[in-house]
C-alpha cells in the first residue's frame, strides 16, 4: 500500500504523548535512519504507531510498520528540505498552535487545574516540552504547502478521476446528513456587571492602602487555582493569555498594581511578581460577574426569536449563523459541521455525535430544533439550535451527491503525483541512509 499524503498533516496526537501517563518507558533507542542531518529514532516509531493504533477506526486497517517508517522518513525530507531553503516559522504561530491545542485537552479534562494534576505536569511545563515538535509540524506543512498548496482540480480532472472507477465497483457511502448549529452564549446584565466592578475596585483600593494582595486573592477571588496560592499564576510567555491582560503583564512595574482590566472571563487586576524578556510572572485576582437566570432566559429568547424568523422565510438559517451565532468554529460556514477530510458539509451519520444524533433523527430535512441548553467542558452553559438540511441514504458513490468528496480525492491523487516527482528527486540529489532492518520498506515509499 502506497503512503497516504493526509498522514504528512500535522495532528493532535504527537501531543497527547506529553498526556500519556500509562506509556510503557522505552528501554533503549537507536537511530534507525538519517536524512542529511535529521535522524529517524526508534521510539518515533514506536510512538507513532501506538498513536495511529489509537486513531484508527473499525472501519480501517492499521497501516503496517513499513508505512509507518516511510511516512516519518519523508517527514525528515520535508524538515531538511526546509532547513535548506530557509523556511521559518513565526514564534506566535507556534504559540497559537500550542494555546490551541492545550485547551483542546484542557476542554477533555474539564479544566486546566484537573489536567494539570492528572498528568503531572503544568500548561507551563507541556508548551516548553512540545515547543519544538510544533516548531517542526509546522514546518513540514509550510514546506508541503510550498510543494502542493496551489494546485487545483478542474471539473474535467473530477470527471476523469471518477471515470477511472469500474461502474460496477464502485464504492459505498454511508448515510450521510447535512446539519448546522447556532450558539447563543448568555450575557451577563449590565447590573451584575457594575457589582463585579465595584467589587474588584473596592479590593483594589484596600490593597493600594496597604491589604496583602495574596490575602486579598486568597479570600476573594474568582480564580480559585491561583487563589489557593496568593494569585500566584505560572510564568507564561507572549502570545499566551488573551491580549487585554498580556498587555497589562508586560507593562507592569515592579511593586506597582495594575489598572483593572476587563477580559472574557470578567475583571482582573495583577501585581508582578518578575519579567525576564519575553516571559512574565505575576499575581492576578478574578472578579467574576454572577450570571442569573434572567441571562440564560434571554439567550433562550433570542435564539427562539431567530428561529420563528427562519420558520417565516424572514432570514436563512446559514446567514442567521454568520450575524448570530457564538459558535467561532462554525459561524463563518453558516453553522455547518464539516468533513475533516474534505471539507464536505456531508457528513456520515456514524461520524455524529450520539446526543446530536438523538435530536436530528427527530427532524425532517429543512426543520430546526428548538433552543436546547447545553453544558460545556469548562463548566459554562450556552444555549443551541440545530438545522437538518439534508439527509441520504446509503448510497453508491455517484457525481450528484458526492462531488465535493470527489473532488478532493483527485486534488489528493494530484499531490501525491507532484510530491512523488518531489521526493524521487530529493532522494537523488540527498544524502541518506537507512538501517538494514528497514530497508525493505523503501520499495513502497511512493
Amino acid at each position: 500500500m502506497k503512503i497516504k499524503i493526509t498522514h504528512l498533516l500535522p495532528t493532535l496526537f504527537m501531543f497527547m504523548a506529553s498526556l500519556n501517563m500509562n506509556a510503557q518507558p522505552i528501554l533503549a533507542d537507536e537511530i534507525i535512519a538519517t536524512v542529511g542531518n535529521k535522524i529517524l529514532l526508534h521510539s518515533e516509531m514506536e510512538l507513532e504507531m501506538e498513536q495511529q493504533k489509537k486513531q484508527v477506526s473499525i472501519s480501517q486497517s492499521a497501516a503496517s510498520r513499513c508505512e509507518i517508517f516511510n511516512q516519518l522518513l519523508i517527514r525528515k525530507f520535508m524538515l531538511m528540505r526546509a532547513d535548506l531553503d530557509s523556511l521559518e516559522v513565526q514564534e506566535d504561530r507556534i504559540d497559537a498552535e500550542l494555546n490551541k491545542r492545550v485547551s483542546y485537552f484542557v476542554s477533555l479534562y474539564g479544566s486546566e487545574r484537573k489536567m494539570e494534576e492528572q498528568i503531572g505536569k503544568t500548561v507551563s511545563q507541556l508548551k516548553s516540552e512540545n515547543r519544538e515538535k510544533i516548531r517542526d509540524e509546522l514546518l513540514i506543512q509550510q514546506q508541503r504547502e510550498k510543494l502542493v498548496g496551489s494546485l487545483k482540480v478542474a471539473p474535467n480532472e473530477v470527471m476523469a478521476y471518477f471515470n477511472k472507477f469500474p461502474k460496477d465497483s464502485l464504492p459505498n457511502f454511508d448515510a450521510e446528513i447535512e446539519i448546522a448549529q447556532m450558539v447563543r452564549k448568555p450575557k451577563v446584565s449590565t447590573e451584575e456587571k457594575r457589582i463585579a466592578f465595584d467589587k474588584i475596585t473596592d479590593i483594589r483600593n484596600q490593597i493600594l492602602t496597604g491589604t496583602s494582595f495574596r490575602t486579598m486573592a486568597l479570600l476573594y477571588s474568582d480564580d480559585k487555582g491561583s487563589a489557593r496560592n496568593g494569585g500566584e499564576m505560572d510564568e507564561f510567555a507572549r502570545g499566551v493569555m488573551v491580549p487585554q491582560f498580556e498587555a497589562m503583564a508586560f507593562k507592569l512595574h515592579s511593586d506597582t498594581i495594575s489598572s483593572i482590566i476587563e477580559t472574557e472571563f470578567g475583571y482582573h487586576i495583577m501585581q508582578l511578581i518578575y519579567r525576564k524578556g519575553d516571559h512574565v510572572k505575576v499575581r492576578h485576582i478574578l472578579i467574576r460577574p454572577i450570571m442569573i437566570a434572567e441571562d440564560y432566559e434571554v439567550a433562550r429568547l433570542f435564539l427562539d426569536s431567530i428561529r420563528s424568523l427562519i420558520l417565516i422565510d424572514s432570514v436563512h438559517f446559514e446567514d442567521a449563523c454568520k450575524k448570530y451565532s457564538d459558535d467561532e468554529r462554525s459561524s463563518f460556514n453558516g453553522g455547518y459541521y464539516l468533513d475533516p477530510n474534505t471539507g464536505s458539509t456531508k457528513i456520515a451519520v456514524s461520524e455524529i455525535d450520539k446526543e446530536t444524533y438523538e435530536l436530528i433523527s427527530k427532524l425532517k430535512a429543512g426543520q430546526i430544533t428548538e433552543p436546547f441548553q447545553v453544558n460545556l467542558e469548562d463548566g459554562s452553559i450556552v444555549y443551541r439550535m440545530l438545522y437538518l438540511k439534508s439527509e441520504s441514504p446509503p448510497h453508491v458513490m455517484n457525481l450528484k451527491d458526492d462531488y465535493q468528496k470527489i473532488q478532493a480525492k483527485a486534488l489528493e491523487v494530484k499531490q501525491y503525483e507532484v510530491l512523488k516527482k518531489w521526493l524521487a528527486k530529493e532522494k537523488n540529489r540527498s544524502y541518506y541512509n537507512v538501517k538494514d532492518n528497514y530497508k525493505d520498506c523503501l520499495n513502497n515509499i511512493y
